[in-house]
């Protein structure tokens, strides 16, 4: 995974991210009813988190 870029406040956390995999199986959660093509994958995700109560 490759961290593109972090946002850091007094009250929250985020975080940009590509994950990198080889799609070597099926991965029906993520390519459904796409057969392997032995590509790399690259799925872009953000993460939010915050303290607890805020």
């Amino acid at each position: 995974m490759e961290t593109v870029d972090r946002s850091v406040g007094s009250d929250f956390l985020v975080e940009e991210i590509i994950m990198r995999m080889p799609h070597d199986q099926e991965s029906p959660f993520l390519l459904p009813g796409l057969a392997p093509t032995g590509r790399t994958v690259e799925v872009p995700l953000v993460g939010d988190t915050s303290p607890s109560g805020v």
